[in-house]
């Protein structure tokens, strides 16, 4: 872009010309080291940018540690559950439940409580959002796109660590199942 280069021409130029006159004024000499500094806007620019990133890498790193800590949560719902029910696990096993039938219904449970789960955390984050957009009087930009994939990726997350207590359920003998009181 001419006119941008141009700019960056002129602001070096007097970049200079400022360095040269604070130089002066605080007399110091030209081989020794400054107690001042000329930034640009493009140094700001970068620092903000700098700045941005490493905000986007800890709120990533906190969301990450958030989903592990509800996918934990719901896989120990789900196995407290399979641990409890275990009686009416065998019974639906001994009358013809196909193990495939009982982990889909576990599955099911643990979608409905990863569901819940998700929409309650999209549901937080928007408002959250909003309240430090009012607060920061910032413009309130929310993505669709985003709000969406978060949701999805933490019903996903729950799904997954349901999976461990529905395999367990699905694979317990139906004897051993209808001893255990």
């Amino acid at each position: 872009n001419p006119d941008l280069e141009a700019w960056r021409r002129w602001f070096e130029a007097a970049r200079s010309e400022v360095t040269d006159i604070v130089r002066r004024t605080h007399h110091i000499g030209p081989n020794e080291t400054p107690d001042f500094d000329v930034i640009s806007p493009d140094d700001v620019t970068r620092a903000a940018d700098q700045t941005s990133k490493i905000l986007t890498g800890l709120l990533a790193g906190i969301a990450a540690v958030s989903l592990l800590v509800g996918g934990i949560g719901i896989m120990n719902i789900q196995l407290v559950s399979v641990a409890e029910r275990t009686h009416e696990i065998g019974i639906r096993a001994a009358i013809g439940a196909s193990p495939g039938q009982i982990m889909r219904q576990f599955l099911v449970e643990s979608c409905v409580l990863s569901g819940i789960g998700a929409a309650a955390g999209v549901a937080l984050g928007l408002a959250a959002a909003q309240i430090v957009a009012n607060f920061m009087h910032w413009p309130s930009v929310i993505s669709a796109g985003a709000v969406i994939g978060s949701g999805l990726f933490g019903f996903a997350v729950g799904v997954v660590f349901g999976y461990i207590p529905a395999l367990r359920a699905a694979r317990l003998d139906p004897i051993v199942a209808l001893r255990r009181e």
